[in-house]
């Protein structure tokens, strides 16, 4: 037999069996269709994952707190449980470590005439804003000892 002759027959026999070859078509267009849809939405998932772990921060950032606020009673000295510029100093010499900066976190009402807002304001030192990834303005500098921060338009 030759290639004409088999692509002859198999042609005939796919147009005599015509629900039999729509039902296969049909089966292999909702398989593909389905493994598509499956890839996409574990693709998804897995950038929505990625976006969802980096919106809460660094991931190789630790934060360190102070949970007792200085008020344990095992302690002779409050203070003893204070993060200094000391304790700051220790924790840069762990292997590893880039930077370690104290952040100041405080919780506030701010009002502009009958306006009024709770907003969550972070006090860090100036050397550690290095990192803050601006979209625009500028951040203050050393060099010409100004302390504000330009941000669009407005001046913090």
């Amino acid at each position: 037999m030759r290639f004409s002759d088999l692509l002859t027959m198999s042609v005939n026999n796919l147009f005599r069996r015509k629900l039999r070859t729509f039902l296969t078509v049909l089966g292999v267009v909702i398989g593909t269709a389905s493994i598509v849809v499956m890839v996409s939405i574990g693709i998804g998932l897995k950038e929505f994952t990625i976006k969802q772990y980096s919106s809460y921060g660094s991931l190789t950032a630790i934060q360190v707190y102070n949970y007792d606020n200085g008020n344990s009673s095992d302690k002779k000295n409050p203070e003893d449980s204070f993060m200094t510029d000391e304790t700051m100093k220790t924790f840069e010499k762990i292997p590893h470590v880039t930077s370690a900066y104290p952040d100041l976190n405080l919780n506030v009402i701010m009002r502009q005439g009958v306006y009024e807002g709770n907003v969550q304001l972070h006090g860090i030192p100036l050397g550690a804003m290095k990192n803050i990834k601006l979209g625009e303005g500028s951040l203050p500098t050393v060099e010409t000892k100004d302390m504000e921060m330009v941000v669009g338009n407005m001046v913090a």
